[in-house]
């Protein structure tokens, strides 16, 4: 059993299967894929799969494009919610929470220091190619945490994190995890609610994620096009803040607006949310999610002749990364 994910980018979440799997079970090279962290459940990256004889679901959702059609070579352990479920046509009882979870039996407190003292902005990947996130974060006396560093680089400054703003839905599950207070928000196109709600219904959460001020999106924006065909893009931002016409519009600015004033409307937004109180999962429920993630993923190591290297991940947190050269300090 191999796992599948998205590679390419070194996205946090993303990059964590290639570190989690290893260490509970013994990688096999063999033709059964593992569809675990990540919004892995599209058709299109199910296509990848048409050589694996067997897909094994754990923790994984849907979200991204359409939901594929699984055949006799699926097998479900359980998906990251609901949503996920109703995507699917799955059963409910399926719904478990994100894989990531997994992560919650190591031992945090061994890189958390009493009092953490930092404010972390975890953007979404794809929006770090339209803002210089560093300079807004220094500017608004933030610290900066992009979703593409090393996960040793990304624990070892998280663990240092009061509070979490995050646009990354990983970065706030992983938050969550450490048991560290976090606030979402929503910027452009990537952000994803129906992801959110799968995963924060499995802990009973309703969390409206905050809107970043408007702006004019770069991935809209073509200087090649008419002062006509902008303004007609300016309309559908009006229309869209009245309900009329496609969400996406809500976010557009003034196609003349510089980006040092969106940068500026950022740095006021980003410092607002640091006076709020952040979200956590309760205790019990989080509990009971990672007991029902590790009873689901026993089956699967038993259904599959899994070789477990251990029953749960547990220890010092940067040991994961010791297969890349990383000694955890003692």
């Amino acid at each position: 059993m191999k796992s599948v994910f998205f590679e390419g980018i070194n996205n946090i979440g993303d990059e964590l299967n290639r570190y989690i799997w290893p260490h509970l079970f013994k990688p096999q090279e063999d033709d059964i894929s593992l569809m675990a962290i990540g919004t892995l459940l599209d058709r299109n990256f199910s296509a990848q799969l048409n050589t694996s004889r067997h897909i094994v679901v754990f923790g994984t959702g849907a979200g991204y494009g359409t939901p594929p059609e699984p055949d006799e070579r699926w097998h479900f352990y359980g998906v990251r919610g609901l949503k996920t479920c109703q995507a699917m046509g799955l059963d409910h009882r399926l719904a478990a929470t994100d894989a990531a979870y997994t992560m919650a039996t190591l031992d945090w407190s061994a890189i958390k220091p009493e009092t953490p003292k930092d404010i972390v902005v975890i953007p979404h990947h794809a929006s770090l190619n339209y803002i210089d996130w560093e300079t807004i974060c220094s500017h608004a006396g933030l610290k900066y945490l992009p979703p593409t560093i090393s996960p040793v680089a990304f624990f070892s400054t998280l663990a240092n994190a009061r509070l979490v703003i995050a646009e990354a839905m990983h970065g706030a599950i992983l938050a969550d995890i450490m048991r560290t207070p976090w606030i979402s928000f929503e910027y452009g196109q990537q952000f994803l609610g129906s992801k959110w709600q799968d995963w924060l219904g499995m802990f009973d959460m309703t969390v409206a994620p905050n809107r970043a001020p408007a702006f004019y999106d770069p991935m809209f924006y073509n200087q090649d096009k008419s002062t006509l065909f902008h303004k007609n893009r300016l309309l559908k931002s009006k229309l869209a803040h009245y309900g009329i016409g496609k969400a996406k519009w809500r976010t557009a600015m003034l196609p003349h607006a510089t980006t040092s004033k969106a940068g500026d409307g950022l740095i006021e937004f980003l410092q607002m949310l640091s006076t709020q109180d952040g979200h956590l999962s309760n205790a019990t429920a989080f509990d009971n999610r990672v007991s029902d993630l590790y009873e689901r993923f026993h089956r699967l190591a038993r259904d599959w002749n899994l070789t477990l290297l251990r029953s749960q991940l547990d220890g010092h947190p940067l040991k994961l990364f010791q297969q890349h050269g990383f000694v955890a300090p003692q």
